[in-house]
């Protein structure tokens, strides 16, 4: 499995000062799940990974590996 989705997540969630506690318990998932998410062992779904993506102020296609600063969509759902 490709460990980048993970990474990226685990440095926003630092960035932002969340815990894995805090966050897993935002998007209602245990602290082992994120765990496995976040060291490339699990890939989230398409809801989890927009839950995330939510709960840290962004938008799920950067955590996919987009570009973009925003794109056009995250930028009127995710402007926070």
């Amino acid at each position: 499995m490709s460990p980048e989705i993970g990474i990226k997540i685990r440095k926003l969630r630092k960035q932002k000062n969340l815990t894995q506690k805090e966050l897993a318990f935002r998007i209602n998932k245990s602290n082992g799940y994120l765990s496995d998410i976040e060291n490339g062992n699990k890939l989230p779904s398409i809801n989890v990974l927009y839950n995330i993506a939510y709960h840290l102020g962004t938008c799920p296609s950067s955590l996919l590996g987009c570009k973009k600063i925003k794109c056009q969509y995250c930028t009127k759902k995710y402007n926070r």
